[in-house]
């Protein structure tokens, strides 16, 4: 598992990692179910660098069949048949970030979140 575990963090930082984790399951699944931070959707996707075949595996938050995407209009929904593929523009990813305020808040997220972002999501194509 990939997220931070509770006891390598200190008592604020596992804090905000519980918001997130709160956050995202009120975005993906609403409120009154119990949040599992080790409940994960995961995908593996092929990709290809300068000639390079790779296969990259990303947790990701939720499937959005209903997608109103651009990409997606005109389409029907798009909920899988078991063992069928699943349409990669259909994956959503949801992050949060504190307010930023400051130029050093805003290096620090370009530094840090932004580059996490892209690598989680943008990489294996997942377009919002």
């Amino acid at each position: 598992d990939a997220r931070p575990q509770p006891d390598s963090q200190d008592p604020h930082g596992a804090r905000c990692s519980r918001w997130g984790y709160v956050f995202e399951h009120l975005c993906t699944e609403g409120a009154g179910a119990v949040v599992n931070p080790n409940d994960e959707f995961c995908g593996v996707f092929g990709l290809q660098l300068n000639g390079l075949k790779l296969a990259v595996a990303a947790e990701l938050d939720c499937y959005d069949a209903h997608s109103r995407l651009e990409a997606n209009r005109g389409r029907p929904a798009a909920v899988p048949a078991p063992g069928k593929a699943l349409d990669v523009d259909r994956f959503v990813e949801v992050k949060t970030h504190k307010e930023l305020q400051t130029d050093q808040d805003t290096q620090s997220f370009y530094r840090h979140k932004a580059l996490k972002v892209f690598i989680q999501s943008f990489l294996v194509g997942v377009p919002h």
